[in-house]
């Protein structure tokens, strides 16, 4: 069974004194049973209908006050 990285620990400590407020913010999302189920239906949608990933992915982070980097069509 996967667990999370203990960010109490040493080794996580010091990687979160480079967090800005976003940092912090997306990683207190992304920890969201809500946002996990809201993102796995997403993909699913995206699989199952083989539809174009940017606009589902952009409604996602529309949904949670996010932004994601997508990849340039070019």
């Amino acid at each position: 069974m996967r667990t999370e990285p203990d960010w109490r620990s040493s080794p996580h400590s010091a990687d979160l004194t480079n967090y800005d407020f976003a940092d912090c913010a997306q990683e207190f999302v992304r920890r969201s049973p809500d946002y996990r189920s809201d993102y796995a239906a997403t993909h699913a949608q995206i699989a199952t209908q083989k539809t174009e990933p940017s606009p589902e992915m952009e409604g996602l982070a529309r949904r949670w006050g996010m932004t994601f980097p997508l990849r340039s069509n070019t």
